[in-house]
This record gives C-alpha cells, structure tokens and sequence, in this order.
C-alpha cells in the first residue's frame, strides 16, 4: 500500500510480478488504488487500473476508489474510472 500511495510504479509493478494481491486491504481498510487515489497519484492509479486492480471494492467507510476520487475533485482519476467502466460494459456487451 505504501508504495502505492507513493506512486512508486516500478515497486508495484514487481510487487505484482511476485503475486502480490492488488485487492488486499491495509489496516485502514484501503487497496492499492484507493491509497493512489487519497495520495493524489494519477499516474499510479492509471497504471493499477490497467493491470486489474478491482475499481468497485469498497472499503471499510464504504467507498470505491472512484468515490474518493469524486470526494476530492480530482478530474484526471474520475476520468480514468469511467474510461475502465465503458472498457467493461464493451468487453460484456
């Protein structure tokens, strides 16, 4: 989670490669994106939705990564969000 909500991509990236849970949560109750996403880390949560990090977890409060997103005003990651969202609704349609 750390690394996550550090943007440190290549950390994740080989976390990932040594089979590291994307979905785990910390004891706060957050995943890898939604730390990306309360650390104002865009490009880290680009690259977490690209290799399949789960957008509709929710966490101990309740929330997705895109609610938090949306709480906080941040465009770029709402962006991204829904991007993965229509990618779902084509690939199941």
């Amino acid at each position: 989670m750390r690394a996550s909500g550090r943007g440190h991509v290549d950390v994740v990236t080989f976390l990932v490669e040594q089979g590291t849970d994307l979905d785990h949560t910390d004891t706060d109750g957050y995943n890898a994106l939604m730390c990306a996403v309360k650390n104002r880390r865009t490009e880290m949560a680009r690259h977490l939705v690209t290799i399949g990090a789960n957008t509709d977890q929710i966490g101990i409060d309740g929330k997705r990564a895109r609610d938090l997103a949306e709480e906080s005003g941040l465009a770029e990651m709402i962006d991204i969000f829904r991007a993965a969202a229509e990618q779902r609704e084509n690939a199941d349609g």
